[in-house]
Formats: C-alpha cells, sequence, structure tokens
C-alpha cells in the first residue's frame, strides 16, 4: 500500500497507533507506526552472532507485505577499525 493512502481508520485497524502531528509542520515522518514490541525477539545468542525470530504477537504490517517470508534472521556484528559491520540476513528463505 502506497504511504501516502494509508487513513487514520486503516492505520489503527493494523493494531498501529497514528499520530499525524508532524504532519502540520511538513516533517516527513510517517503518521502510522509500530507500538513497542513489534517485531522479532531475540531466540538465540551465538559466539558471532545473534538469531531473531519473528514475535508471534506482533502486528501485520499496514504497508503490506512486511516480510512474512523471513521468520528468522540472523544479526551479526563485525568491527572495522573504528567502524561498524552489520549484516542483517534471512535464514532458511527463497530470496
Amino acid at each position: 500500500m502506497d504511504p501516502k493512502l494509508l487513513t487514520e481508520e486503516i492505520c489503527l485497524s493494523y493494531g498501529c497507533l497514528w499520530d499525524d502531528s508532524l504532519a502540520d509542520n511538513n516533517i516527513s515522518a510517517p503518521s502510522c507506526y509500530f507500538p513497542q514490541n513489534t517485531g522479532y525477539i531475540v531466540d538465540d545468542v551465538q559466539e558471532d552472532s545473534i538469531i531473531l525470530k519473528k514475535d508471534s504477537n506482533s502486528i501485520q504490517c499496514p504497508y503490506g507485505k512486511d516480510g512474512d517470508e523471513f521468520e528468522i534472521l540472523r544479526f551479526t556484528v563485525k568491527e572495522i577499525g573504528a567502524g561498524l559491520h552489520i549484516v542483517i540476513e534471512p535464514i532458511d528463505a527463497k530470496r
């Protein structure tokens, strides 16, 4: 769904939160957003990565397909000098 077509009614029907207070200030921020504790939870901590599992209590994405095929993600962080190399990748998903 085109975010510009998303109404407060549709947003709330997905279980999301609606706040269009920034729209009056021409700030580019979505009016519809996820509530806290939505998304993924830590399933396993490995030596060099963290395995994240989609929280079964998470709401459905109001903007269309939300990556339901990505039930499990691997989160890896490596230090490169003063920077970080962060990788978030699906495990066992067709891409």
